[in-house]
């Protein structure tokens, strides 16, 4: 199969927000549904981090 499309990179600092010591914090949060998993999954880092979070969960209707 041959496809095509575009990337778009971006930087680390899409939400910049203080950090615990006052410092700039930079984040980036991302979301999204899994067909296949029938799940939500996402990640989440952060610049004062040294883990990277990941997600998984379902949709509450209540």
């Amino acid at each position: 199969m041959i496809t095509k499309g575009t990337q778009s990179i971006k930087p680390l600092g899409a939400m910049e927000s203080p950090s615990p010591d006052g410092d700039p914090m930079h984040s980036m949060m991302t979301l999204g549904f899994d067909p296949v998993r029938g799940k939500f999954v996402g990640s989440f880092v952060a610049s004062c981090m040294t883990h990277r979070w990941l997600y998984e969960g379902s949709l509450d209707t209540t």
